[in-house]
């Protein structure tokens, strides 16, 4: 089962226990709408070769300049730093980390008791879990990764 099915699978559980559930991935897709800030710079960083026709962000393209040969990222070696993984992430996670934290924010103020959840991938790897009381962690290899954000089954 690919990571996103297995958070998804985990949040809908605790959401019908009656937990308020985000999901960053969610946020990620509305993030980059073109016009959007992050959209514009995804853009400017990868290049137009990442879009549809109609100027969406195409995720296995983008996938492909950030995983693999489509980005260049091949010829990288393990000394140069930052990869075009963690380019593209120091563009997307803070404003999904700013979005998210907003919505906490919300939800405290609807019902200060509310059990807020978060379903996001790259808690760990984003350096963030300090900003939860609990998690619950969801694996998978890196190949089911990578098969995920471009979509596969």
């Amino acid at each position: 089962m690919a990571l996103h099915r297995a958070n998804q699978s985990l949040a809908k559980c605790l959401f019908a226990l009656g937990g308020r559930l985000v999901q960053a991935d969610r946020i990620a897709h509305e993030l980059m709408v073109p016009g959007q800030p992050v959209y514009n710079q995804v853009v400017r960083h990868f290049g137009g070769g990442i879009l549809n026709p109609d100027l969406s962000v195409n995720r296995a393209k983008l996938a492909d300049a950030a995983f693999g040969s489509g980005g260049g990222s091949a010829t990288r070696t393990a000394s140069q730093a930052p990869s075009r993984v963690e380019e593209l992430n120091r563009i997307v996670h803070p404003a999904v980390i700013r979005s998210q934290e907003e919505w906490m924010e919300e939800m405290g103020r609807q019902d200060p008791h509310a059990v807020a959840i978060v379903e996001a991938a790259l808690i760990l790897e984003a350096g963030s879990a300090k900003r939860f009381d609990r998690l619950i962690v969801v694996t998978c290899s890196d190949e089911q990764r990578v098969s995920s954000l471009r979509g596969a089954p």
